[in-house]
């Protein structure tokens, strides 16, 4: 595997290594969101720094191709789990928007808020993926999840009411 120079990607500047085919085609939205799928899989691999290259990639894809399905979800994929949570809210609600009925972006965006410790949110999104009649495989038993979750707040017992003069004062 090639290895990718690791310093952040520059607007309009095409990699070194491993970035022949953009040298030759550097407008090519495609081919940048290649590159920001192959820098994911390094960040996912413990390389900290392709985190942001592949941010940068994506990024690169839609100057080229505004809206664009894949990068933009691969996009929000990145800033989630680069902890980003505010940018990725901002992308998950363009992506919501933009593609409602989308599986993957349904999907993509359920699993996101269930990995954020909302289930009512991630079940609402599971329930429009099912209705799609496209749902991703694993979708269902997602939603079962997100039920028993929403069963478990729900059957909590209540927190105990704080102690008088335990907000600090004397």
């Amino acid at each position: 595997m090639a290895r990718i120079e690791m310093r952040r990607i520059q607007p309009g500047e095409v990699p070194k290594d491993g970035g022949t085919a953009l040298q030759e085609a550097p407008d090519s939205a495609d081919l940048w969101n290649h590159l920001g799928v192959a820098l994911l899989e390094q960040y996912r691999g413990g390389d900290a720094p392709a985190g942001g290259k592949a941010l940068d990639a994506f990024d690169q894809a839609l100057e080229r191709a505004p809206g664009e399905l894949r990068p933009s979800l691969n996009r929000f994929i990145t800033l989630a789990l680069l902890g980003r949570q505010d940018d990725a809210t901002v992308d998950a609600r363009r992506l919501l928007q933009h593609c409602p009925t989308e599986a993957g972006v349904l999907d993509n965006v359920a699993h996101w808020h269930m990995g954020s410790g909302r289930p009512r949110e991630a079940a609402e999104l599971l329930q429009r993926e099912l209705a799609t009649g496209r749902a991703l495989p694993g979708a269902e038993a997602a939603l079962s999840e997100c039920l028993r979750a929403l069963q478990a707040e729900q059957t909590k017992p209540p927190a105990p009411p704080a102690a008088a003069g335990a907000e600090g004062g004397t």
